[in-house]
Formats: C-alpha cells, structure tokens, sequence
C-alpha cells in the first residue's frame, strides 16, 4: 500500500475525537438506562415485599361472618386440619384451589412448606365475598351461580380442591361441582375434599368419582349446631373414611 492510500485511511485528530465523544456518550447513555433498570426494580421488589408482608398480616379475625352470604367460619383446628390434608402429597408445582372456604384458605397460606415456595402463587381462593381480595392475586371472584366464570388458562391444571358449598341445597352442590371438575386436571389424578351439612350425606358422593364420606367431623369457631361431614376423593394417615 502507497504512502498515499496510508494517509487517506488515517483518521483526523478531530473525527477521531469526534468518534471518541460519540462513544463515551453511548456508554453514558447506556449506564443511565442500567441506572434506571436497577432502581425500577428496587422499587418493584419492595413494592412486591411489602404488598406480600401486608396480605400475611391478614387473618380471619380481620373478618366478621356475613350470614346473609352463609358464613360460618371453621375452628382454627379444622382449619389446620384441612391444610393438612390438602398438603399430604404436595410438590412445589401443585396447584391448590380453596371453594368458598375462606378461614380454611387463610390458615393454608400460613402452613406452606419453605421447601416448596411455588405453592403460594399456585393456591387460589375462589369466593363471592369481595372483602378477600386483600389476598392479591391469590383471590378470584367466584358466584356458584356461574360455575365456570372463571379465567381460561386455569381450566384443568389443579391437582385438588376444597370445597364448602355456601348452601345446603341440591342446586349449589350441583353447581359447585361442576366448578370442581373444570378446574381439576383431565388425567384423574385431580382429588377433592368437600365439607358441608349432613343433609347431604346422600348427594354429594353422587357429584364425584370415588368420593365417600370420612370419620372427620368439620367443627366451627362461632359455635354452629348444624351437623357437619367431610366427604374426600382420596385418603391420608389422618382422613379415613367410614366404614360401609
């Protein structure tokens, strides 16, 4: 290459510092964007922290019982009992759907393993009354009277729910259950546990494939006289059914 060809492909002192100058304020630019991604999700965790540390200050004595929506909270030992049965075999992609039960998903929130930190955002509580969406997104609104009004993409992904139909009617049980089998998996691995009255010692077994009542007998904070069953899909060391 001639001396000439040399001296046409050097760059000028000035379009060399041009160059530099444009470069250091690409450089600057980008740092003031990474700035700014940082600090945008400094405020998202913290706003996410605290929206998380207020939803586990909630607890059923925040809620009065609204008999008019046939409210009657469970004791806090059946409460723990359920969850129980509801965890018996949980992995950390179990799904867990709660049915117009609110005191029961209130003490499951507080009963997930460590272990298995996918289980909270893959718990729902589905119920009518609108005070519970203090839960976030844990909580759907849910009217039996509209028994699949629910989001799409949730449709057969949970392996088992509970149940607490808000009336002892045929109609409501019906209805309920056709709730529990849109949101249960396909496959037949989907399990449920249903509370409710004693009247429908008879009905509900009908509702659902293997479903027979157990020896458990739910019990309630306020008191309530009604008889209350516990019917179940499946069985663990604590929930057993009867005897034919």
């Amino acid at each position: 290459m001639s001396g000439l060809d040399e001296e046409e492909l050097s760059l000028s002192a000035s379009t060399l510092a041009a160059l530099q100058s444009f470069l250091t304020e690409q450089q600057a630019q980008k740092d003031k964007f990474d700035e700014l991604e940082k600090k945008a999700q400094e405020r998202f965790d913290a706003t996410k922290a605290a929206e998380e540390e207020n939803e586990d200050e909630v607890t059923m004595e925040l809620f009065k019982e609204d008999w008019q929506l046939s409210q009657f909270w469970y004791s806090n030992e059946t409460s723990e009992w359920l969850s129980r049965q509801l965890l018996h075999k949980a992995t950390n992609d179990t799904k867990i759907a709660v049915l117009s039960a609110p005191s029961a998903f209130a003490k499951l929130r507080t009963m997930f393993p460590p272990s298995l930190p996918n289980l909270k955002k893959n718990t729902y509580l589905l119920e009518y009354d609108p005070r519970f969406a203090v839960f976030g997104s844990q909580f759907l609104k849910y009217d039996f009277n509209e028994p699949t009004k629910l989001p799409a993409h949730l449709r057969n992904t949970f392996d088992i729910i509970l149940l607490d139909p808000p009336f002892l009617s045929e109609e409501c049980h019906l209805k309920s259950a056709m709730t529990a089998r849109w949101l249960l998996k396909e496959d037949g691995s989907g399990q449920a546990v249903i509370c409710t009255g004693a009247k429908m010692l008879e009905f509900v077994p009908r509702l659902y494939k293997n479903c027979k009542v157990t020896t458990y007998r739910p019990a309630h904070s306020g008191g309530l006289a009604n008889d209350f069953r516990c019917f179940s899909t499946f069985e663990t060391e604590e929930m057993k059914w009867e005897e034919e």
